[in-house]
């Protein structure tokens, strides 16, 4: 009976065996509940491989025709993939399964059995006998997830390439066979179906390990042309006129999110020998990643590492053409592409934001032209990987350093070490004498010479003369001169700017004068920054000079431009306006919120005000130090005033005082809020809430001021700011958006019929997504600055709630909403969520949640609402507009923050609320 199911291979008639065995195969498996049948699959899949099964029917001595050749092994193929399961199937939870026939075990023979098919495949001549037979069997692989589109350990789910990886790319290394096995593999990809090759490719890809990084050195070049090769030869060679492959590429590398390393990989692979078809297939993909890095869609919804990824490939195919190519010229006069950089300029994410101006300044630099934005040696926000992407495009892309370094390893010297200054300032200055590349480290904060100016030759002040040591006095150092210049005896003619003893000298030190001249408004100017924080702060106290004054200060520092250039400029107005909130608050701070919403200011102007707001307030409260000894040095151990300034680096600055610090403290807050409300169990435990309350009773001021900071001098005590956040800061701020909201829409709703509508929500309005968020911002600070003011649970709680939940839900402009789609910007919506989770957990420390529950019911079911739609669509996987980097998290993080502190007060009232 053996012998006739499973007749032994090594018999004379081999052929008519196998014709047995095949026919057993077909047979056994409907019986594979008995005992009898399992054992028998198990010997046939033991003693016929796919390779000897394979060879009987289409190079046997068994003549078939060519349909019974096809239908045969379509039965056998669909009969050795279905013996796994319905032998697990058959014998059930308790039932014994032969080792070679569990799962894991036997496929992964079999994928080794059809490696070992295309092998010897790959030796015979070529032929489309038994081309339709490969092409189905990789069909079957993909359909029975064979062909993962996931990196998968999982014993349930075996991987082809994950397993015949090495064994492959050992085949295709041979000196020998690797031609013929590569050109079987070229021709197989070729024949099957868009979606089967898609999953084949993308199956190959995830086999590969990728690092998550961007590693410049030159053993990742190697291995990114090693693992482009391994494509070329399984895929087959990227040329522009070939529109099937291209498909292919399209939508399996530049159509779905990858690491990084994969889009260098694809462009060194287009690269291919670096003639004349590589330059076209360059072009190629160039203009097919520029569909995609320029949809609007995308730039706005994309993830961080999408926009990363995208511009990788666009960066890098464009470095490897050369500087006379029409492709190039071509894409920087793409209307498509000039939209998409304006639209990256004025993204809300500053690290995506980047991408976008790093691929305008090298396009710019590729044709010839001069663009730079700056602002790209400091640290944080992206800087770090565009100074790598520009490192690596000025060598070239991997093409290019990895030509250069087969000549390292030609001459002895390899080339594995990462440049030193990535993590400071990457540079490259191409020498053209000597045809080498140069990697310079410099020190933080000197930033390389520009290539168009190291190149000319009639600059003579960059380059020093050779001279021998001369006998005459050295000449005067910059500071010997600055000393000489403020000697009085030696300077005739020139007067000089006296310092403001008086506020009202200040004021007019920044009122320009009818008879001067740019020199004289320039130094009043600088005089009047210099010396007008600390002025105002040691006016405070003092009389009524400085609530006299204040008005005017406030109005002229705001209205001030940096006409001069002046060294600290947009600093020294902000302790400024700083000192003018905290020193004089029921004055200064009312006239700030006017001039926000009255005056025709930039976005930086309105930044510095919102800013003087939050941190003027967090002062008054006692929740930060002063700023003047902001580094925490005692006054006599400190330089005057200028040098202190001169030499202050950032590392000396609290990290409220760097860049913009209300983002940075509105993060704190809510990280904060959300780790305290992580721990439900916490105020189920009632020892653990009488030490929680009694922690926060004693921490709580009557000044709003730590215990630690005391009054020096005996000047008379600052306003509490519990005591006016109602009535100085909050509420004017409040009230004052309510009224440039309505004043707004009903002047859209005016010029509606118009051919130039009014867009109330433009760029750099106060409606826009930049400055609206910012606004929203500030109000959260304001709020948690003042949650022990009395008004706080009955009028600022409430009032700014709504404010919350209408600026996250409604529509602020008409034109702008319909343009976007309708939906809020990420910053936007992440900055209404922080301000009602601020305003919701500061409402539960007072009285948890009482007054919100019982008097504004319908605000809090509003807000549960609306954190709990945007949580959900969230969790089905729907992008924010502008959501791609930081946008999105925080939107995740507040809506999840939100929705817990409201089921706390819910839960603790349910019984009492009012139910509508």
């Amino acid at each position: 009976m053996n012998s006739y199911f499973c007749p032994s291979p090594n018999s004379q008639k081999t052929d008519a065996a196998g014709v047995f065995a095949l026919h057993a195969f077909n047979s056994l498996l409907p019986l594979a509940d008995d005992a009898y049948a399992i054992e028998i699959l198990a010997r046939l899949t033991r003693e016929y491989t796919v390779l000897s099964i394979h060879s009987i029917i289409y190079f046997g001595s068994v003549t078939l025709p060519s349909t019974e050749r096809e239908e045969l092994w379509q039965d056998y193929v669909r009969s050795i993939f279905a013996i796994p399961g319905k032998v697990t199937n058959a014998s059930g939870q308790n039932g014994e399964i032969p080792q070679d026939l569990k799962y894991y075990a036997y496929f992964s023979k079999l994928l080794i059995e059809i490696e070992g098919l295309l092998n010897d495949l790959a030796s015979r001549s070529p032929s489309n006998s038994y081309k339709d037979s490969l092409t189905h069997l990789v069909i079957k692989l993909a359909n029975t997830g064979m062909l993962p589109s996931s990196t998968s350990h999982s014993p349930s789910q075996p991987s082809y390439f994950s397993i015949n990886k090495e064994k492959t790319r050992k085949r295709l290394q041979s000196p020998s066979s690797g031609a013929q096995y590569s050109e079987l593999l070229i021709s197989l990809t070729a024949s099957l179906p868009a979606l089967v090759a898609q999953k084949f490719l993308t199956s190959l890809l995830n086999s590969l390990e990728w690092n998550s990084d961007l590693d410049i050195s030159g053993s990742a070049s190697r291995r990114i042309a090693k693992e482009a090769a391994f494509l070329e030869h399984i895929i087959g060679p990227l040329h522009a006129d070939q529109a099937e492959r291209w498909s292919l590429v399209s939508g399996t590398l530049i159509g779905r999110p990858w690491p990084e390393e994969v889009g260098r990989v694809l462009v060194r692979w287009a690269a291919g020998a670096g003639d004349s078809n590589s330059e076209e297939a360059l072009g190629e993909l160039m203009s097919r990643t520029l569909d995609l890095w320029t949809s609007p869609q995308r730039i706005k919804y994309s993830l961080l590492s999408r926009h990363r990824y995208v511009t990788t490939i666009l960066l890098l195919a464009a470095s490897c053409l050369p500087a006379t190519s029409h492709q190039l010229h071509a894409l920087s006069k793409s209307p498509a592409f000039l939209e998409a950089i304006a639209i990256y300029i004025g993204h809300a994410d500053p690290t995506v934001r980047r991408c976008g101006m790093l691929v305008a300044e090298v396009i710019a630099k590729k044709i010839g032209q001069k663009l730079d934005f700056g602002d790209w040696e400091e640290a944080g926000q992206g800087r770090e990987w565009c100074r790598a992407m520009r490192w690596l495009v000025d060598e070239g892309g991997d093409v290019g350093a990895f030509r250069e370094d087969e000549t390292d390893q030609g001459e002895g010297a390899p080339n594995d070490a990462k440049p030193a200054e990535l993590s400071q300032g990457i540079d490259s200055d191409d020498n053209d004498d000597e045809g080498d590349r140069v990697k310079s480290a410099r020190p933080p904060g000197h930033p390389a010479l520009d290539s168009s100016v190291a190149k000319d030759s009639d600059d003579d002040s960059l380059v020093g003369y050779g001279s021998n040591a001369s006998s005459r006095s050295p000449s005067p150092t910059p500071s010997e001169l600055d000393e000489i210049e403020k000697d009085p005896t030696l300077v005739s003619g020139a007067k000089k700017v006296q310092r403001p003893v008086y506020l009202i000298q200040l004021g007019q030190l920044l009122v320009p004068a009818s008879r001067s001249n740019e020199k004289d408004e320039a130094d009043r100017i600088e005089m009047a920054l210099s010396e007008g924080a600390a002025l105002i702060r040691r006016k405070a106290g003092f009389g009524l000079e400085l609530e006299e004054n204040a008005v005017n200060l406030a109005c002229a520092f705001v209205r001030l431009q940096d006409n001069y250039d002046s060294d600290g400029f947009d600093e020294k107005r902000q302790e400024a306006l700083n000192a003018l909130v905290v020193c004089c608050p029921r004055r200064a701070a009312p006239c700030l919120i006017e001039q926000f919403f009255t005056g025709q200011y930039s976005v930086s102007t309105r930044f510095a005000i919102m800013i003087a707001l939050a941190l003027g307030a967090r002062e008054l409260s006692g929740l930060t130090a002063p700023l003047p000894n902001a580094t925490g040095i005692f006054p006599s151990k400190m330089l005057p005033s200028a040098l202190h300034r001169k030499y202050l680096t950032k590392s000396d600055l609290p990290e409220d005082r760097i860049a913009s610090p209300v983002p940075r403290i509105m993060e704190g807050l809510s990280r904060q809020i959300i780790d305290k409300t992580r721990d439900a169990n916490e105020d189920k435990v009632p020892q653990l809430v009488r030490e929680k309350q009694l922690r926060v009773r004693n921490n709580v001021n009557t000044t709003g001021r730590p215990i630690s900071i005391l009054d020096m001098g005996g000047r008379s005590q600052k306003s509490s700011f519990n005591d006016i956040a109602a009535e100085s800061f909050i509420m004017p701020l409040v009230n004052r958006f309510w009224i440039h909201l309505r004043d707004e829409q009903s002047r859209e709703s005016r010029s509606r019929g118009s051919r130039t509508g009014y867009k109330g929500a433009g760029t750099g309005m106060i409606l826009g997504a930049m400055t609206l968020a910012q606004f929203l911002l500030t109000l959260a600070i304001l709020l948690h600055a003042g949650r022990n003011s009395p008004a706080f649970l009955a009028v600022l709680a409430p009032e700014s709630l709504e404010l919350a939940v209408t600026m996250g839900t409604r529509p602020v402009s008409e034109t702008n909403d319909n343009e976007t789609g309708g939906g809020k910007k990420a910053n936007v919506l992440a900055a209404a969520l922080e301000l009602a989770l601020v305003i919701l957990d500061m409402s539960w420390e007072m009285d948890a949640g009482r007054t919100l529950s019982m008097d504004h019911v319908r605000v809090l079911l509003a807000v549960r609402e609306w954190a709990e739609g945007v949580f959900k669509v969230l969790e089905k996987g729907a992008l924010v507009d502008e959501g791609g980097g930081e946008g999105e998290r925080r939107v995740r993080r507040a809506s999840a923050g939100t929705l817990l502190t409201i089921e706390q007060i819910t839960e603790k009232w349910a019984g009492a609320m009012i139910r509508l």
